[in-house]
C-alpha cells in the first residue's frame, strides 16, 4: 500500500479537483488516473519508502544509543520524515499525464519557494496524518482522504482574494450590534 500511495493520491486529487470544478468526475476516470500514474508512481513511492525507513532507523539509534548530539539526530529524523510526507503530497498534486513523475518531482522545489506557508501547512498535514494514524491505525483512510483535501485546499487560498466590497461586508459583519449582542444575521440568538 505504501509503495502505491502516490498514484493512489495523485488520482485522488485530480478527482476532487475536478468534482469541485464541476467536471465530469466518474469513477472510471479516477481508475484511468490511477492507472496511469502508477507505472512511475511505483518508482517515487519505494524512494518515499526507502528514504522513511532510512529516516526511523535514524530517530530509533539516537533515541536507543547514547550517541552525544541523539536529540538533535532524532529532531532532524522527524523533520526529514514531515519533509518526504510534504513532497510526496507536493508531487501527488503537480502529477499529470503529460509531465508524468518526473515533471511532478521537478515541480516540488519550485511550489515549496512560491509557496511557503502553504508548505508548512502540508507538513502540518502530514503531522496530522502520522498522529491520527499513530492513535487509530484505521484512521489512515479518512486522514489521507483529508490530505487530499488539503491538498486541494490549501493553494486555493492564494488565488481568493477579498475584493474591496468583500472587505467592508465582512467588517460590517464583524463589527454589527447585532452580532456583538449575541445573534447571529437572521436576528436568531446564537
Amino acid at each position: 500500500m505504501v509503495v502505491t500511495l502516490p498514484a493512489a493520491l495523485a488520482a485522488g486529487i485530480r478527482h476532487l479537483r475536478r468534482y469541485l470544478n464541476a467536471d465530469e468526475s466518474r469513477q472510471r476516470q479516477f481508475w484511468r488516473d490511477y492507472l496511469k500514474a502508477l507505472s512511475g508512481g511505483l518508482a517515487v513511492g519505494l524512494g518515499a519508502s526507502a528514504m522513511a525507513v532510512i529516516l526511523v532507523a535514524d530517530i530509533l539509534l539516537a533515541n536507543l544509543s547514547s550517541l552525544p548530539g541523539g536529540v538533535i539526530f532524532a529532531a532532524v529524523g522527524w523533520i526529514g520524515l514531515i519533509a518526504v510526507g510534504v513532497s510526496v503530497l507536493m508531487g501527488s498534486a503537480c502529477w499529470n499525464p503529460d509531465a508524468g513523475w518526473a515533471g511532478a518531482v521537478r515541480a516540488i522545489p519550485t511550489k515549496v519557494w512560491i509557496d511557503p506557508v502553504g508548505s508548512l501547512s502540508l507538513g502540518s498535514t502530514v503531522i496530522f496524518v502520522g498522529v491520527a494514524t499513530w492513535a487509530l491505525v484505521p484512521m489512515i483512510l479518512p486522514s489521507l482522504g483529508l490530505a487530499v483535501l488539503a491538498v486541494v485546499a490549501i493553494p486555493e487560498r492564494r488565488s481568493r482574494r477579498f475584493s474591496s466590497t468583500d472587505r467592508s461586508s465582512l467588517t460590517f459583519a464583524m463589527t454589527s450590534p447585532r452580532l456583538r449582542a449575541g445573534r447571529n444575521v437572521d436576528g436568531n440568538h446564537s
